[in-house]
């Protein structure tokens, strides 16, 4: 299953960068699911090219639950959630 988390954050003049997720959507599903829970983005930028952790909890609009925890890292606007090794 492929989702996308719609975080809004804040960047401060050090680099730090803190976000909370606003909204999920699933994109590889044949129909429009939704889902909200909570989800927190914590890391750096260097220049452009952002390295965080991201953690957190959603509930899709039918009832499943998803436990998330991983690394974002890229440069712009997309990145891809990354698991821990093992999982």
């Amino acid at each position: 299953m492929q989702y996308a988390l719609l975080f809004s954050g804040t960047a401060d003049a050090n680099g730090n960068v803190t976000a909370t997720v606003d909204s999920v959507s699933f994109t590889s599903l044949t129909r429009n699911l939704t889902g909200s829970g909570t989800g927190f983005l914590t890391g750096g930028s260097i220049g452009r090219v952002l390295a965080a952790n991201v953690t957190g909890q959603f509930t899709t609009s039918t009832g499943g639950t998803c436990i998330f925890t991983g690394t974002a890292a890229g440069a712009g606007t997309n990145f891809v959630l990354v698991p821990p090794r093992g999982e």
